[in-house]
Parts: C-alpha cells; structure tokens; sequence
C-alpha cells in the first residue's frame, strides 16, 4: 500500500490523546493494541514519533479505525518499537509473518544478513499477497535480538480475514547434513507438494546442524492438522573416527531402509545421513512428508553384538534367518546400528547391533 507523505493529512487523522482520558470513547469500542518491533530507522528516514504518526496514518486508511494513541515503546541505533491504540468494538484479526501458525519467524529467521533479506523482501509480498489475498500494511527486514541466531526475517503485516495463513515446521535433526543439501531440500519440496503443501521455502538451519525449516501457507481449517503433516525419525546410528568411513556405512544401511520400509512409505519420505562430529557418529534419518499420518514400523533389537560394522553385515542372513525359522516371525529386514545409550545395558553400548524389522498380523506392510 503506498501512502503519500501529507504531514497535514497525518495530524488530521490521527487522533493523539493522554491515554487517562477516556471519557471520548464509545461504549461500543474498546481500545486495542498493535505492536510493531525492530521497524528500521532507514524505512522512512524519520524520527520515533514521525514513523508511528505515519504508520498510523496508513493504518487508519487500511482498517477504517481511528488511532486514539501511538506511543514508541523503545529505540535503538537501528530500529524502534512502535504501539498504536485503535478504537474497536473487536480486536482486529492481525495476519503477520511474525506470528507464523507452528512457530514464528523471528526465532531462527530466513536471511543470514539484512541486505539478503531486503533483496527477497519484494518476493516474499508477492507470496504473502498471493496466499492471503490481503493487500500489506507493512513489510519490512527484522532481526530477534534476543535470539541466539543473528538472521533476519520477513516481517509482513496485513488485517482481514486471510484465505491462507503463514505457517511454519521446525523439525530437529541430529548432526550436520551430509548429504548434498541443494539436492535434499529439492527432494524436500516434491514430497511436500505431493502431500499437497506449497512451501515457499525450505532451510536448514545454522548451516545444517540442528534444524530443518519448512516455510508455507495452508488454509485456516488445517490449523489443528499442520503438526501431523512433518515427522523426523532417527533409524539408526554408525560410530566411527573417521566422517568418511561412518557416513559410507550409513548410505549403505540407507538401501536398506527404504527397502525394508517400501515404495508406499517412500513415496512420501526422504532419507539423509547426519554427521555429529563431537560424538563421532553418522545418523541415519527419515524426514516424511504426508497429511494427518505417522508410520511407526515393529523393530527389536537382536541380542548378538558385533565389533565392527563388517561383522554387523556378515551376520545380517543369518540372524533373519533365525528370527524366521526358529521364532517364526515374519521378519522384513535389519539394520546395522550403533544403539542408542537407553538400548543397551551399562557397558554394552560399544557394539553393534542388529534392529529387526517384523511384519505383525494386519500391519501396513
């Protein structure tokens, strides 16, 4: 929304009391309040109290609502923290970037640096606009300071009843990917659209190692439902000194895995290997994709322990055969896998074991 600067018009529409008097207001309307943080100093060029007067003006033209207040709740040397009181008989339904549905943005933000996030800011309007089918009323690059990250985000505001909202999954990941990222998160944004989700972007945050992030718009009624559209999984972990070495033992057990788990589950699913340096361990993962689901698949750990991976390997048959033949289970595949340190006994963490995967009467697979 583009609105001129007629410093006679701002001080004709806005109405600027002490907040005490309230003798003027309707029974009918209530005061309610709209918060802007971190809005840059370099936006509009002005003073605190000029910015507010201004935005104030612009939102009286887009809600019809007449300010009763503005106040600047805080400055620094790059941005103020701004408050309009408006007049309502209901507090207007505020649709904000900020306050995505699952998680806001400004927790680990998008952009690694301001000037990144401005020269995307005219594309993420066009999405915002596009997916709310609301005009904005303000857009602008932020920052969470009080966050441990040091990226921006987005901030885009509008007022009205939006057709999709901003929404957001964060889903933790052990290690660092190691995989060819650019091709991840391309695989990523098929199984989405194939579960009919239109992300507009997809990250990993702090360069791969704790978060992936999966920006999107969905419709208002699939608000209690977004949780169930994204799990992570860790299926199994490798130990080894040498990052080559653990992560070639888990693209191996990965072949594994999707055969063992099937076409059906891998249609909507994507699989990685995760490197955590300080432990020494590759991880194998599972990132699925699909509406209202979870797939969880029966599997135990086989008693025998081995040294090495090789030895893990080498045993793979004969230990399905055991469980097919003498325990009479049906068994669909194992994995070779480092436990995890509540999987096994005090002093029987340093082997490897066999996770066995079993069909039971009526399962999916």
């Amino acid at each position: 929304m583009k609105v001129n600067l007629d410093w006679k018009g701002i001080y004709r529409s806005i109405l600027i009391l002490p907040f005490v008097l309230t003798s003027g207001l309707s029974f009918a309307e209530e005061l309610y309040r709209y918060q802007i943080l971190s809005y840059p100093k370099s936006l509009i060029g002005f003073g605190c109290m000029e910015t507010a007067e201004f935005i104030a003006k612009s939102f009286s033209e887009y809600t019809g609502k007449n300010v009763y207040q503005i106040h600047c709740d805080q400055e620094d040397s790059m941005g103020y923290d701004l408050s309009l009181y408006y007049l309502s008989d209901g507090a207007l339904d505020l649709v904000s970037t900020e306050n995505e549905r699952n998680g806001g943005m400004n927790d680990l933000g998008v952009y690694l640096t301001r000037k990144e996030c401005e020269q995307h800011l005219p594309q993420e309007i066009q999405w915002f606009e596009q997916n709310t089918e609301l005009p904005h009323l303000i857009a602008y690059c932020s920052q969470n300071l009080g966050s441990s990250q040091n990226s921006f985000f987005p901030r885009i505001d509008a007022f009205g009843a939006s057709k999709r909202y901003p929404a957001r999954y964060e889903g933790f990941i052990s290690g660092r990917v190691s995989d060819e990222t650019g091709s991840l998160i391309q695989e990523l944004y098929k199984k989405a659209r194939l579960a009919g989700i239109s992300p507009i972007s997809i990250h990993f945050a702090s360069g791969g190692s704790s978060k992936v992030v999966i920006r999107y718009y969905d419709v208002p009624e699939n608000f209690l439902h977004q949780l169930y559209y994204f799990s992570t999984a860790e299926t199994a972990r490798f130990f080894s000194y040498s990052q080559k070495e653990a992560l070639e033992n888990c693209r191996f057990e990965m072949t594994q895995a999707k055969r063992i788990y099937g076409d059906a589950f891998n249609e909507h699913a994507v699989w990685f290997c995760g490197w955590s340096p300080s432990a020494f361990q590759a991880s194998l993962q599972v990132f699925q994709v699909t509406p209202f689901t979870r797939f969880t698949l029966p599997a135990e750990l086989a008693p025998d322990k081995y040294k090495t991976f090789s030895e893990c390997q080498a045993d793979r048959e004969n230990v399905i055969h055991f469980y097919q033949k003498t325990l009479k289970k049906n068994v669909i595949g194992a994995i070779c896998t480092w436990p995890k340190s509540w999987e096994s006994s005090f002093g029987e963490s340093d082997y490897y074991r066999l996770r066995v995967f079993i069909k039971t009467p009526g399962g999916s697979l």
